[in-house]
């Protein structure tokens, strides 16, 4: 908003020059400047509370019965957030319009005079210096001039490549989960599991892991789970069907005959 208050430093002087009042001219930078932030507010909402945890939950849907999303809105925080930026970006508009709106139409409409050069550190080296061509000459010497715009340019391009890196890393960290924890060679053996809704007796659970370990084509059954309490079932692979629910944590699991 500060650059394009002095892009457009000539049409404030001229609408000075027609009777447009300060106050009428800072109105409309300082409208745009709120809708950028609603906008954008609303935007990086809708992307943070819905997108981002539908998409999570869908990669983690591949291998695991997750439960049905519940969205709950932080309002307080939203608000925090819109106030924040409204702080950076109203608030440095309209200092930017007060310091240029005191000066005379006749002034604005003008260009702006550049600021005053000055010799730069990598001037001092001699050497150094005199084999930089003319273009690499200004880039620097406009750098150290415009510091305000280069520290912002710099942490844009940081907070774009540090997006871009974790969006990467978290597709690798997704995509690898399904082969490390059940391909060849991966943390979990077994070929399937058998889960009961409802909390089992010694008699009942006995009774079922002896009628499943009788059956000729396991070769290898194991009680793994006797707590009652509610966990996210894996897929079970259970002869070929695949199933997965949430369910009390009492399973057996086992490797069948090949």
């Amino acid at each position: 908003m500060t650059r394009l208050v002095d892009e457009e430093r000539v049409l404030l002087g001229t609408y000075k020059a027609l009777g447009y009042t300060s106050g009428a001219v800072m109105l409309k930078y300082i409208i745009y400047s709120l809708s950028a932030c609603i906008f954008g507010t609303l935007l990086g909402v809708s992307t943070a509370i819905f997108l981002f945890p539908y998409a999570i939950n869908s990669a983690y849907g591949i291998m695991y019965s997750m439960p049905s999303l519940i969205y709950k809105i932080p309002w307080l925080d939203i608000l925090i957030c819109f106030l924040l930026s409204v702080a950076c970006t109203t608030l440095s508009t309209a200092a930017s319009l007060m310091k240029d709106l005191k000066l005379a139409p006749s002034v604005l409409m003008r260009p702006k005079t550049p600021k005053a050069g000055k010799r730069i550190l990598i001037e001092r080296v001699s050497a150094v210096w005199k084999k930089l061509s003319f273009s690499t000459k200004v880039t620097a010497r406009n750098l150290f001039r415009y510091r305000t715009r280069f520290l912002m340019t710099v942490i844009g391009i940081a907070g774009c490549c540090a997006l871009i890196l974790a969006s990467l890393g978290m597709y690798d960290s997704v995509s690898a989960i399904t082969a490390k924890q059940y391909g060849e060679n991966a943390i979990s053996k077994y070929d399937f599991q058998i889960a009961f809704d409802n909390a089992q007796t010694t008699g009942t659970h006995t009774a079922s892991f002896n009628a499943a370990a009788s059956d000729a084509r396991i070769r290898d059954l194991t009680l793994v789970g006797m707590i009652p309490r509610l966990d996210i079932c894996r897929f079970c692979k259970l002869f070929g069907y695949y199933r997965a629910r949430i369910v009390k944590r009492q399973l057996f699991s086992g490797v069948p005959v090949s």
